[in-house]
């Protein structure tokens, strides 16, 4: 087969199937079977006038995701059909989904190169895929941060903390191939509700248990195509406090973290350098 980066189709040509880009933020959601590797949401087609609705059911029994803004970026070309290559963005995660033949999970940009590799025609796949990279790069993110519970109906992809003990000191931890400290958190698993996330990342990256964690802010994603919104994430900022806390082993279970601490509040601006900014003086500000 062969890549062809086009945003039109041919016409009067067989479409056989459809292959999506699915991305939620930046992020690209891939599924697997039982017996495969991870594999871009793709499906048969054989209505050429229904090939839409056909990837936007597999994505939903495949991924549990309700995908939108759909984009032809281009076609893979047989002997005697075509495939459409798309990008499209989640609009929904099905929290509930389950499914005995495949899973699903998202990847970032760096993660994706060495998946796409492995796959059969992987230097066709890898044109389509820097072709729709440039695709999303042309993408504008508008940010906006308020107090609480807002964005409600914006897919949570990201949670950090601010874990406080009974010293009033705040923990930030640092990973093996980095210099600089950070809050204690990361992404949220697909479909993973963002409690959830906050107690993993937590137990994870600082070895301490989630206690009474409180949304002190919630940062709005917005990312926009020439100047329409094609999709829409949040970040959330939690406060929980630290009791108990136990000795701290670097790389247990092999994760990356080698260092964690506790600050004063007034040190977390000059240790974390995500805070270095109008925003995590804000947050700062919101810890009082």
């Amino acid at each position: 087969m062969k890549f062809y980066a086009d945003s039109k189709l041919p016409t009067n040509v067989k479409i056989s199937k459809v292959i999506t880009f699915a991305y939620l933020g930046t992020e690209l959601v891939l599924v697997k079977n039982k017996l495969k590797d991870w594999n871009l949401i793709t499906c048969k087609v054989t209505n050429n006038n229904d090939w839409i609705a056909d990837i936007k059911n597999e994505a939903a029994i495949t991924a549990g995701i309700q995908i939108d803004n759909i984009e032809v970026v281009g076609y893979f070309e047989f002997d005697d059909s075509i495939a459409p290559v798309t990008i499209s963005f989640v609009k929904n995660v099905d929290y509930d989904w389950s499914s005995d033949n495949t899973t699903r999970e998202k990847f970032r940009e760096l993660e994706v190169l060495p998946i796409l590799k492995n796959m059969l025609d992987s230097n066709e796949l890898l044109n389509a895929y820097t072709h729709v990279l440039a695709q999303l790069k042309n993408c504008e993110i508008e940010f906006a941060m308020q107090k609480g519970n807002e964005f409600e109906d914006f897919i949570t992809t990201q949670v950090m903390l601010f874990c406080r003990n009974k010293e009033n000191m705040y923990c930030i931890v640092r990973d093996y191939d980095e210099d600089f400290y950070s809050l204690p958190g990361g992404g949220c698993n697909l479909g993973e509700n963002e409690i959830d996330a906050a107690r993993r990342e937590l137990l994870e990256e600082a070895q301490i248990e989630l206690i009474n964690p409180v949304k002190i802010a919630t940062i709005g994603v917005t990312l926009k195509k020439n100047g329409q919104i094609v999709n829409r994430i949040k970040h959330v900022r939690y406060l929980s406090e630290a009791h108990n806390i136990k000795e701290f082993e670097p790389r247990k279970d092999n994760f990356e973290t080698v260092d964690r601490i506790f600050v004063y509040k007034n040190e977390l601006k000059s240790k974390v350098w995500l805070l270095q900014n109008p925003s995590g003086d804000a947050l700062i500000e919101l810890l009082n």
